[in-house]
């Protein structure tokens, strides 16, 4: 079963961020890197470039992000 609390909607929130608004839930991305490496050379200011499949009706997809400094 999934958590949500009606059972026959899956991943609601998901779909309601991802699906209906264009607003992308950003998962497992190390940005525990990019801070050790502001850290590291006292630059804390960074470029964050997000790419999105054009889909419709996706809950989830795979992404493409690269951090320049």
């Amino acid at each position: 079963m999934i958590p949500g609390e009606e059972e026959s909607i899956a991943f609601p929130v998901h779909q309601t961020l991802i699906t209906d608004n264009g607003i992308h839930i950003i998962e497992n991305v190390r940005t525990d890197l990019i801070a050790a490496q502001a850290a590291q050379t006292g630059r804390a200011t960074f470029f964050l470039s997000m790419t999105v499949p054009k889909a419709v009706g996706l809950t989830g997809t795979f992404v493409n992000i690269e951090a320049i400094q």
